[in-house]
């Protein structure tokens, strides 16, 4: 530090040291305050993201509980809907078991009626047995019918099906085939039923329209 002498009395004059050391003091003053800014903001961006990742993972496991949920109602409707699966076609395999007892009823009650089905016996509406015969051809065509849905051949096992399958083909082609009555009143009606009840006409039958 210097002095300097004058009339209003002495004056004092700073050295260049001390301005320097005024700045530097400033500058790191600064510094600090930068530095510290900085490492507040890293703070708030590292808070922030730890925010953003832990509400992540929250959405993450919520959507997963409830894709959780959703998959076990959709396991538990589609058992609902193979148990309703099942009864209906345990039903319909009731139905079916009915249906040939009830033609086995009516052919043991009325023997002089199973010619006309297997013994190619023809018949014309003058005959005594035409409405009881038309009657039991309805139920035959129901019954080949009924029998050739796919709920029925799922209930047959999967070692026996095309055993089983084979047998009542054969049943099927042969009652075409021994039956003149059956065929034409089929062609007569074929609109109430399915495609499948046609194959078997079409391929059986000897005479067709």
């Amino acid at each position: 530090m210097m002095t300097a002498d004058s009339a209003q009395g002495t004056k004092i004059i700073e050295s260049p040291s001390v301005d320097y050391a005024r700045m530097t003091a400033r500058y790191q003053k600064l510094h600090l305050i930068i530095t510290g800014t900085a490492a507040a903001l890293s703070l708030i961006t590292v808070i922030t993201i730890i925010v953003q990742v832990y509400n992540l993972a929250k959405q993450t496991e919520n959507q997963t509980k409830v894709l959780d949920v959703q998959s076990r109602s959709l396991d538990s409707l589609n058992q609902s809907l193979q148990a309703q699966e099942r009864a209906l076609s345990n039903h319909n395999w009731q139905f079916l078991i009915n249906q040939d007892a009830e033609i086995s009823r009516v052919l043991m009650e009325h023997p002089e009626l199973r010619p006309y089905f297997y013994a190619s016996k023809p018949i014309n509406d003058k005959d005594k047995n035409f409405d009881r015969v038309i009657l039991l051809a309805d139920m035959y065509l129901d019954f080949v019918e009924l029998f050739d849905k796919e709920n029925i051949k799922r209930i047959i096992g999967s070692e026996d099906r095309q055993k089983y399958l084979g047998l009542w083909n054969n049943y099927f082609r042969d009652i075409f085939q021994s039956s003149p009555v059956l065929c034409s009143h089929y062609y007569e009606v074929k609109d109430w039923y399915m495609a499948s009840v046609g194959e078997y006409a079409a391929k059986y039958c000897s005479k067709r329209p």
